[in-house]
């Protein structure tokens, strides 16, 4: 049914809950803009104003120095830049597995590239058991609206993966025992139709995943026995392939598809004797064959992307470290890692053709679980170098942030809410 039906009251409790996140994201940055550059101002810059130095290893003076050296004031230009950024609009949102973030009444769920997002009411859906959904582009411009009743039970709910694209968008949902829904929808104008379902009465979800482009959809499913069903569709329908695994534990965020269709992979645990595990990650081609494979350490959610630079395609996998793969050779060119097993790759970007990554560490105060060393390493791509470092001499909790070519740092203190600098990195 088409939301041509829906009360326009409706539509305006999404508009306003979406908005109100939005706009309370650019204010608090736009209030806080003025305390954080009049901290750096005074600072010139007067650290004492900064609680979360870690004064062990260095002083107020390497802090102050740290700033002078590598960071510039933000502008009304910058916040505008960073209001376009889904990571710093939605905190966590990559942490999440499910690419899923509640706002209030509001919840979305973002494509794989983070290029569309769709969101309901949550209020509207307990009450209608329906989900009126409104679709926007990364630019948060609104593209679409649909209304569709819930494919699972009470006990569990919808699923949804928009297209990168803007074309359209999957739902689906386990039901009771082993049993699952699945549809596709694609856009036409600003509406949206049924494309094709997928229904099973002795299979469970694992995972679903979309080409950027569109024209493929990829399924993992398992059944009682744990065996799983690893299934590739064309848009329309059309089952391209389907294999068998088994003996083997796939981690549901891993599963990727290339932009263009052309590559499957995901992460997995080899179940061997006496329980003991081996973590590898596979890469198959359009077929369904194995091209490429390799022992990775095994810790991580391990999400991909693709990049393609001088007529070569590569993977950049992200789990505790990082692996570069050379798709078009189908070859590791290296693992990268922080200092030590302890340190985490929280971010990844790519930017002039460079690969940054922030590596966390962490320790535990009264068993929290809190961020301690954390430093930024420059990679080249094709060789998989270290070619610079930059440690970030600040231990209370910071994100960092890529938008059109910028990167920003946000740093958190109990004296200065949120504090956020452009950060100048070679």
């Amino acid at each position: 049914m088409l939301l041509g039906n829906l009360s326009h009251w409706i539509l305006i409790l999404l508009f306003f809950s979406y908005s109100s996140c939005l706009k309370k994201s650019t204010s608090e940055v736009k209030f806080n803009k003025t305390v954080g550059l009049e901290s750096k101002k005074d600072v010139l810059f007067d650290t004492c104003t900064f609680s979360n130095i870690n004064n062990a290893k260095l002083n107020t003076q390497d802090f102050s120095f740290f700033l002078r050296s590598h960071t510039l004031p933000i502008t009304s230009n910058d916040l505008n830049e960073l209001n376009n950024n889904v990571d710093f609009i939605y905190p966590l949102l990559l942490n999440n597995r499910e690419q899923s973030f509640e706002n209030g009444d509001t919840a979305y769920y973002f494509s794989k590239n983070l290029k569309s997002k769709v969101g309901y009411l949550l209020s509207e859906k307990s009450k209608s058991h329906k989900y009126q959904l409104v679709a926007f582009d990364q630019f948060n411009n609104l593209i679409g609206q649909y209304m569709t009743i819930g494919l699972g039970s009470e006990d569990s709910p919808d699923f949804f993966r928009p297209f990168d694209n803007n074309n359209g968008f999957i739902q689906f949902a386990n039901r009771l025992g082993y049993s699952m829904s699945l549809k596709v929808f694609v856009r036409i104008q600003n509406n949206y139709k049924e494309n094709f379902s997928i229904q099973s009465e002795k299979e469970r979800i694992n995972s679903v995943c979309i080409s950027e482009d569109g024209s493929s959809i990829v399924t993992i499913t398992y059944d009682e026995n744990n065996t799983i069903y690893l299934s590739k569709y064309s848009i329309d329908g059309m089952k391209l392939f389907s294999m068998i695994l088994q003996n083997i534990d796939i981690l549901p965020n891993s599963l990727f598809i290339s932009n263009d269709g052309k590559y499957i992979s995901y992460f997995y645990r080899k179940i061997l004797n006496n329980n003991i595990n081996e973590s590898w990650y596979i890469i198959l081609n359009s077929l369904g064959n194995i091209i490429f494979k390799t022992p990775v350490f095994h810790i991580g959610n391990f999400p991909a992307r693709n990049y393609s630079y001088n007529n070569t395609d590569y993977l950049i996998v992200e789990g505790h470290k990082v692996y570069i793969i050379d798709l078009t050779n189908r070859r590791l060119i290296k693992e990268l890692c922080g200092n030590n097993d302890k340190a985490k790759a929280y971010r990844v970007f790519i930017n002039n053709n460079k690969l940054y990554i922030l590596f966390i560490e962490y320790k535990f105060i009264n068993n929290t679980k809190v961020q301690d060393i954390k430093y930024i390493k420059t990679f080249n791509i094709i060789t998989g170098e270290n070619t610079d470092s930059l440690v970030i001499p600040y231990i209370g909790e910071i994100s960092l942030y890529l938008e059109n070519g910028q990167f920003y740092l946000k740093l958190e203190d109990p004296y200065i809410k949120l504090s956020i600098y452009k950060l100048q990195l070679n």
